[in-house]
């Protein structure tokens, strides 16, 4: 139920059930931000979800990230989520 109702989700490359779960239940209007941690090795995300759900997948590698680039993409997701209608 939580899954379902948060915002933001992080999740590492093994966890396949949250993906699938996320891609029977949620659309494009309800989907929460995915971050899928990984390594230095290249994952593709095309496993994880429906087409229309990729953009809201993002990955990042724990080996090399900037958090400033990580969140300026969760603050604008979170805003266009908190505005009315949305």
């Amino acid at each position: 139920h939580s899954l379902l109702n948060a915002k933001v989700v992080i999740i590492g490359t093994q966890q396949k059930m949250i993906p699938k779960l996320l891609s029977i239940y949620c659309n494009p209007e309800n989907m929460p931000l995915v971050i899928v941690l990984t390594n230095e090795t290249y994952y593709s995300l095309s496993s994880f979800s429906r087409t229309e759900l990729q953009p809201f997948f993002i990955r990042v590698n724990v080996n090399d990230y900037n958090m400033e680039t990580i969140a300026t993409i969760v603050n604008q997701f979170l805003q266009t989520r908190t505005q009315p209608g949305k």
